[in-house]
């Protein structure tokens, strides 16, 4: 099999448990080699493009965003075209950095089947739902004419959630066309351990970009509604400010946030011991990765219906599924977990239970297996 991923997502993931199994044939990424080499790939196998990441990470280091320029996929996606073999059995691509690649491999190989990582909704779904938050900028329009030809031309689109594969079937694609497989987690990284919170504070926690899709905003807003009725509350936020969508001073307004900036991924597990409850109050979010990472660790987990929630948590049992835009019910989840410690560390309990029951990165890899294996 061979995979290209314009950096690292949950490609270099899904490759590692394909190398396991000796399924990997080659790896192509914008990454370079020293980054591959923490998942044991061989570097003969791996090919890289790190032009791309050097271009928009320059960028994002000059003015606080990832560009979305068009040239950007185009470029990657011609790269990787003439770098990848032509004479795999399957080939697995991110969408929007794949059609003059999906063209090469149908045209050199007619028999290879294609599958189209897409972690998000339909892009048209997802272009919707980034406008309502009143972003400036949406989706070019060139980069959705790309991916509605990629989904045009392959054999499977892989989404991770029930929430995007949904937003596939209301425009009239077929159950065998788009397949659901939920990301996965490292069990071992993220683990239960005693919680961190020397005072008696409730700790409300979030990880991952500060952005409007992510409805930042909205979490503030339902925890300043607790604290403005005397609860003794502090919000935790750990992850880069979106600069294009987020004012970079807005969370020094308020005493009850503690911010922590960027923080390298083997160093969350720390973060996390510090909350009682996580919360995702996105927008539109195709699954959000940092769910199972609180699961994992033993944390109640609150997200909204516009992600990968719906999947993995159960309303009142492992954590509260509840409406985009809803600052109320948000903070009424929140205030029922405050006065109920005990039901809270429970809840984390029973997340955790989910989290291991199917949700690891190599069950990930045997359920992506078993659809390859279905499509030759």
């Amino acid at each position: 099999m061979c995979i290209s991923v314009p950096g690292r997502f949950h490609g270099f993931d899904l490759a590692r448990e394909l190398g396991k199994k000796g399924l990997l044939y080659c790896l192509v990424t914008s990454y370079p080699f020293s980054k591959t080499i923490a998942y044991g790939f061989n570097k003969k196998s791996v090919k890289t493009i790190i032009s791309k990441e050097l271009i928009i990470r320059g960028w994002h280091k000059l003015f606080g965003y990832y560009p979305d320029w068009f040239w950007i996929n185009e470029w990657y996606d011609k790269c990787a075209s003439f770098l990848m073999p032509m004479d795999a059995d399957i080939y697995v691509l991110w969408a929007g950095f794949a059609l003059h690649s999906i063209k090469k491999i149908k045209r050199k190989n007619p028999n290879a089947k294609i599958v189209l990582e897409r972690g998000s909704t339909h892009i048209e779904e997802q272009n919707i739902l980034l406008q309502s938050t009143g972003l400036k900028r949406s989706i070019l329009n060139s980069i959705i004419s790309k991916e509605k030809n990629e989904y045009d031309l392959v054999d499977i689109i892989s989404v991770p959630s029930t929430f995007a594969a949904n937003s596939y079937f209301c425009r009239g694609f077929s159950i065998s066309k788009v397949k659901i497989n939920p990301y996965g987690v490292d069990l071992n990284l993220f683990s239960p351990v005693e919680k961190i919170n020397k005072n008696t504070d409730f700790i409300v926690g979030y990880v991952g970009t500060i952005s409007k899709q992510k409805n930042c905003e909205g979490l503030i807003r339902s925890v300043g509604i607790l604290v403005n009725k005397g609860y003794s509350v502090k919000l935790l936020i750990a992850g880069g400010i979106d600069k294009n969508s987020f004012p970079t001073d807005y969370l020094s307004k308020y005493s009850f946030i503690e911010y922590l900036g960027n923080v390298p991924q083997n160093k969350l597990p720390k973060v996390y011991q510090r909350m009682d409850v996580f919360v995702l109050n996105s927008i539109q979010d195709g699954f959000g990765m940092v769910l199972l990472q609180a699961m994992a660790a033993g944390i109640c987990t609150i997200a909204t219906s516009n992600t990968g929630g719906p999947d993995i948590i159960q309303n009142d049992l492992n954590g509260y599924i509840i409406p985009i835009n809803n600052d109320i019910v948000l903070s009424e989840k929140l205030e029922q977990l405050l006065l109920d410690r005990k039901k809270c560390k429970n809840m984390g309990v029973e997340a955790r239970k989910s989290a291991i029951n199917g949700f690891s990165w190599e069950e990930y890899g045997i359920r992506a297996i078993k659809e390859y294996n279905a499509l030759i």
